[in-house]
This record gives structure tokens, sequence and C-alpha cells, in this order.
């Protein structure tokens, strides 16, 4: 008989190798759930990022979620295999944050989970408790190769402390190959010309991969913020060289066109990843700001094959694919 992790396991492959094959075959009713499922955590954050979509003055930067809270949206996490318990603020400013991951762990064991953090708080504490849950993916956002350019995008001067705790996480980790660590870095022109010294800092740190995420423009203020060909093509390649020097895996959300990494343009999200905020609505990625339910309001099943998700899936890798959709990196040079 197999025991609580291992038959968890067990439904979550059956799941994904199910999800496989409805994708494969671009079906838009599903009998399989989510590979990944998104939960909001709060938007408290201790810095101000130039690039961020949220107003830090507001009421709203300053909302948590709860475990109380936490513990209405985890039915809808079934059979995923992973799930992200992070938001747009910093998750370790979040009182709960704690025991919502010892509740997940305990409800979903075995599950992965997916955090990201600016790594100002990843101290001793929290750097133990990371490395002994071992299913986890810890993204660290850094953003900078230097303190100047550090304090201008983050706000605060906080570099050397992150770099520390990062440090200190990839040894406290030892020869175990959880929990994976990755560094990231938003390309803006105020620090594209320092990505081939943070992808050495990277290597030196010993990090497992290094998420490189062209610019969001959630406002058109953030268009001052974003970068071009020129900006980026020579430094890119130098920074790739390092990274192919040293096996350091850099990791892209799309095909960038000055990049030399492709993507095909097929959208998985749809099939593979549900999004949920704080007030239970459903999204199906960061450009699609369509509300397709309210897991407060309805069932899983009514939202997961609801007549506006099997349109998605009709229509997102097809000719006749969504206006939203075609503003996505993913699609924008098919």
């Amino acid at each position: 008989m197999l025991g609580p992790a291992e038959e968890a396991a067990y439904y979550r492959v059956k799941n994904a190798v199910l999800n496989n094959e409805e994708f494969k075959e671009q079906k838009a009713y599903l009998k399989s759930g989510p590979l990944l499922t998104m939960l909001p955590i709060g938007q408290t954050c201790n810095l101000k990022c130039q690039m961020c979509p949220i107003d830090r003055n507001s009421s709203f930067a300053c909302s948590n979620i709860s475990l109380e809270e936490i513990k209405k949206f985890l039915p809808i996490v079934g059979q995923s295999a992973s799930v992200a318990l992070y938001d747009q603020g910093e998750p370790l400013t979040n009182p709960d944050y704690e025991k919502i991951l010892d509740y997940v762990q305990e409800c979903h064991p075995g599950i992965v989970m997916y955090t990201s953090t600016n790594g100002t708080f990843l101290n001793k504490y929290w750097r133990t408790k990371i490395v002994t849950y071992g299913y986890v993916v810890i993204n660290i956002s850094v953003n900078a190769g230097t303190n100047y350019t550090y304090f201008k995008i983050m706000g605060k001067d906080a570099l050397p402390t992150v770099m520390y705790n990062v440090r200190e996480l990839v040894r406290e980790r030892g020869e175990n190959e959880l929990p994976k660590i990755l560094l990231s870095f938003v390309l803006q022109k105020d620090n594209v010309h320092e990505l081939p010294l943070f992808v050495s800092q990277a290597v030196d740190l010993g990090v497992d991969g290094v998420p490189i995420w062209d610019l969001i423009q959630y406002s058109p203020a953030h268009a001052q913020f974003a970068v071009t060909e020129k900006d980026l093509t020579s430094v890119y390649l130098e920074a790739k060289k390092i990274a192919d020097k040293n096996n350091l895996p850099i990791l892209t959300f799309a095909d960038i066109p000055y990049f030399d990494l492709k993507y095909d343009s097929v959208c998985r999200d749809p099939w593979q990843t549900m999004r949920v905020n704080p007030s239970g609505e459903v999204r199906t990625c960061c450009y699609n700001a369509k509300s397709y339910g309210n897991v407060f309001k309805q069932s899983f099943e009514e939202i997961w094959n609801s007549p506006e998700y099997q349109e998605l899936r009709a229509t997102v890798n097809s000719e006749n694919m969504l206006e939203v959709c075609k503003k996505c990196p993913r699609k924008i040079n098919c």
C-alpha cells in the first residue's frame, strides 16, 4: 500500500501524463488539471522597485494573505505537480508565510513549491527552512551587478546583504539537488550593461540558473525603462559566453528577437497553469487581464472547462488567437 506522499506523487504523475497528451492534441475540454497552480500571498514589500506594477503608497500595497485565507484556495491545487506561493510583493514580509508553506506541505506532501523573493530577509532561519523543505524552487530577484545600480532600481542599498544570503543558502544546501536556486534579472536600460557581471556573479555563487526577463510594461511609465536591440546585443552575447563556459543555464520567458535562444511560439498556459488573485479571480497569464471565473463562487470544473477557457485553448495557438495573445512576446514574432 502506498503512503500519503507516494499516493500523491502517483496521481500527480498520472495527471501530468494526461495533461501533456491533451496539450499535444490541443484539446479544449480537459480531463486533466493544471500542472502549476499560482496562489496569491500578498503585496507587502520592503523595496520600491522602479518596474513594479504596484503603487507602493497605496493601501493595496499593504495587503497580505493569511493562512486561513490560503486554506480557501488549496482545494483547487488538486493534482498539480507544483504550486507558486508568491505575488507582486515580498513573501517573507507576510507574517503567516511560514505557516502557509508548512500547511501546503502537510496537505500536499511532495508538491514542489515555487517562491520568489528579493533575498533581503533570507536570513539563517529562513535559509534553514528552505533547505529543510527540500521540494522548493526559489528565485532571488537581484536585477543588478553593482550597489549603485541595485539602489537605483530596487530603491534600497541591500545588494551585499542579498549576495551574502544567496551564497550562504547555496552553501547550506550542500550537495543536495534541492532546493533549486535561481538568480533573476529583469532587463532595463539602467542595468543592461551589467548583465555580464551579473552572470559572472551567479557563476561564483553557484546557483542553478539565471532567468533573464524582458520588462513587462504594466503602465506607459514603464516604457522609459525598456531596452532595445542596440542596448542588449553585445552585452548579452558576452553574458551568454560566460554562462556557457560555466554550464550555467540562462532561462527566458520567450524568444526575444535579438537573443539566440529560440522558443517556439506555442502557448501552454491555458492547459498547464492556473493563476488566482487575492479576490479569487482566475487569470491565465500575466498578459491577459480577463477573469475566467472566481474560485469562491464557482467550482474548479466550472472554471477550468468553462466556455471562455475552452475558447482560449481552441484559439491561442491558431491564426484566430485573441487580440491580447497577439501582444505576448511568444506570439509577437510569429
